[in-house]
């Protein structure tokens, strides 16, 4: 329809321009169901003309728009199955316009990789793309379909193949082309092409690390819930040594990059994964880029333990600290040693306000 325009361009306003204003999208979107009902409405009716090659490319930028703020519905997941139904079988070979054609695949992976929605389809096409399409794609494509694929858990030699193509990319026009919602998959990938050795570590690798650690290192991102002082990772590191256990407040070096706010705790190799708002879909489930944040701290062979800013916020210091230690417990002794005191604690006082009454 003629509005069908207006709404691409309110997505990519609110969701590809400022990082501030699309981590206020999705808490709005979190909170209000007119909000959601009205996205889920539009991708509704754009679903019905998913299977057309005419209006099919419309659907999938839609689609790649509204995952980016975190929509996650169920119109999200029927169109993004009809998609991938549509361009598995009718996009097969390379057309006449084989640059269009790979941008909106990579937008469609992407989309199916950050709501985690129909993601073996989307490894399938990613794969497929990657291996008869090399070359085709820009800097930022080719970027977006490799973390779709990597997040998707796709093939290795799927992500290897479209990090070679970026290989000898200037890492200042990358970092120029990416939008808000491509940094954080961005400096996953550039981690993920550094542990794969040399051959895959171009420019770009060294100078999206460096962006995205000097940005952590400044302070709580968008979206982050606020503790008390604005820096969770420090009122997280407060309540531990309350309870005497040992702990670093992980530096952006020490980390993997998307890592977000993380505690480590170097003896046990474990790692204590802070979550912030945006770390959720508008459903509540995890976006893509937290659960691969997470797997990537696995894969860095750290036990990963994870707690959300927002569920310690409303609560009082006494249940906090319950909270933290029961994250951590497993890891660390001394939080299970301190759980095991506060509750023979809370035994003996109780008996004691008991015999007290009884006397």
């Amino acid at each position: 329809t003629a509005q069908v325009p207006v709404f691409l361009r309110l997505l990519a306003a609110v969701a590809l321009v400022d990082i501030e204003l699309l981590a206020r999208a999705r808490k709005k979107l979190q909170q209000h169901r007119s909000f959601s009902e009205a996205i889920g409405a539009r991708l509704a009716a754009l679903e019905t003309s998913a299977l057309s090659a005419s209006t099919s490319e419309v659907a999938v930028v839609a689609a790649f728009r509204c995952a980016a703020l975190g929509f996650d519905g169920e119109s999200m997941r029927v169109l993004l199955g009809a998609l991938l139904r549509s361009w598995l079988r009718d996009h097969a070979e390379v057309n006449a316009d084989a640059h269009s054609l790979f941008w909106h695949v990579a937008q469609l992976c992407w989309a199916c990789a950050e709501v985690r929605a129909h993601t073996n389809e989307a490894a399938s096409l990613a794969a497929s793309f990657a291996g008869h399409h090399r070359g085709v794609g820009d800097p930022l494509s080719c970027l977006r379909l490799a973390w779709g694929s990597l997040a998707c858990g796709g093939a290795d030699t799927t992500v290897e193949v479209l990090l070679g193509d970026l290989v000898d990319l200037d890492g200042a026009h990358l970092l120029a082309q990416l939008t808000p919602v491509d940094r954080q998959p961005a400096q996953q990938l550039a981690w993920h092409a550094q542990r794969q050795g040399e051959g895959f570590v171009g420019d770009w690798v060294q100078k999206v690390l460096d962006d995205g650690r000097g940005k952590r290192s400044r302070g709580t991102h968008p979206g982050q819930s606020a503790l008390p002082g604005g820096k969770p990772e420090r009122h997280l590191s407060g309540l531990l040594q309350e309870m005497r256990v040992p702990h670093v407040m992980a530096t952006p070096a020490a980390m993997p990059s998307g890592s977000g706010k993380s505690i480590w705790f170097p003896q046990p190799k474990a790692v204590l994964d802070v979550g912030a708002e945006d770390d959720r879909l508008m459903s509540g489930k995890l976006r893509g880029v937290t659960e691969l944040r997470r797997r990537q701290l696995y894969s860095a062979g750290l036990h990963v333990h994870a707690v959300d800013a927002k569920d310690l916020s409303d609560v009082s210091r006494s249940q906090q600290l319950h909270l933290v230690a029961h994250a951590v417990a497993e890891s660390c002794p001394e939080a299970a040693d301190w759980l095991s005191e506060t509750e023979a604690e809370s035994v003996s006082s109780i008996g004691a306000v008991i015999e007290e009454k009884a006397a």
